[in-house]
């Protein structure tokens, strides 16, 4: 990337890169919890939209100590399994370090019913090109998920 593009790009977002049997997530922000949460909209678009208006609800996530990839891999296995699971859809995420090295906060979801379908249900957050780093601009992370 260039460095006139990087000046361009927005403080913190997400974009989806297709993929033949998955879709890549690419998504950054301005510390890592951002660029994490980022990642969960980014999910979040792969599947739905919401309707308007939307009611959500907290759901406690807590990731334990592992480098960034594998905190990103669970962060995002954890929002699938609440989308499969107990039928809530993750919009958001917010995170903060915990002392022992891993992150706590919560998922911001809102009921699968409450979304209207645009695209599969993800199978799983895959380590098929998992990425995290961080560079001048703050935080950026890449994961492929399996539809």
């Amino acid at each position: 990337m260039t460095a006139s593009a990087k000046r361009a790009r927005p403080p913190a977002g997400f974009r989806l890169l297709e993929h033949t049997a998955d879709i890549g997530v690419e998504a950054w922000g301005r510390t890592r919890q951002e660029c994490f949460d980022q990642a969960v909209r980014a999910l979040a678009a792969v599947v739905a939209a919401p309707r308007t208006p939307i009611t959500t609800r907290a759901e406690a996530v807590r990731i334990p100590p592992g480098t960034h990839e594998e905190q990103l891999l669970t962060l995002l296995e954890a929002a699938i399994y609440l989308i499969d699971v107990n039928g809530q859809m993750p919009i958001a995420a917010h995170l903060v370090p915990a002392p022992d090295g891993g992150l706590g906060g919560v998922f911001d979801t809102v009921a699968v019913e409450d979304v209207e379908q645009t695209g599969s249900v993800p199978k799983a957050a895959t380590r098929y090109l998992l990425r995290v780093w961080q560079d001048d601009t703050g935080w950026c992370a890449r994961a492929t998920i399996d539809v």
